[in-house]
């Protein structure tokens, strides 16, 4: 399968007439809806720079934001600007904990700069992939030291809990846990 989708159309200027196949990129991520009121909260470089962690993310949503990252940034921002936008490393930082901090982005298992993008607002691939690492997520954040608010649709305080005691359960050296009868 090839990388893009190709369209033929027909151009005119000056009453000269060809023929141009047009390029279009085949492959990105969706964004969905439910993130509109947190795009909000960021200004033009700080979205130009989440949209390029999108792209660079695997169909795991996971996406490696180290140093050479944010040069490769840098540099398709001064590219696509004709150089009138850059921006430094430390900006990108900054960046990157307010990401953290809306929550769009997940630091993975106290990995250094590995992050999953926050599949409730963001993904990758084919839809059934999004249902995988959330249900992934949601199963082993205690595991991989995921703040659960980070998946959830409301806040956990208007959350009910019933008044029955935490099963009892024992945690393994790799985080998981198992639940005791």
């Amino acid at each position: 399968m090839k990388n893009k989708i190709t369209k033929k159309t027909l151009l005119f200027k000056n009453n000269v007439m060809t023929e141009y196949e047009i390029e279009f990129k085949r492959e990105g991520f969706v964004s969905l809806f439910n993130a509109q009121h947190i795009y909000l909260e960021l200004n033009t470089m700080q979205r130009c720079f989440f949209d390029f962690l999108c792209e660079k993310m695997n169909t795991k949503n996971q996406v490696l934001i180290d140093t050479d990252h944010r040069i490769e940034f840098i540099s398709f921002l001064e590219k696509i600007t004709s150089g009138r936008s850059t921006t430094t490393i430390r900006t990108l930082v900054n960046y990157i904990n307010f990401f953290i901090e809306l929550r769009l982005i997940i630091p993975f298992n106290s990995k250094r700069f590995l992050y999953i993008v926050n599949p409730k607002y963001v993904y990758k691939g084919p839809e059934i992939n999004r249902k995988n690492i959330l249900d992934n997520l949601i199963k082993n954040h205690i595991k991989y030291k995921i703040d659960i608010q980070s998946l959830l649709d409301i806040p956990l305080s208007k959350i009910e809990f019933p008044n029955i005691p935490p099963p009892e359960f024992r945690t393994f050296e790799d985080g998981s846990i198992e639940i005791l009868e």
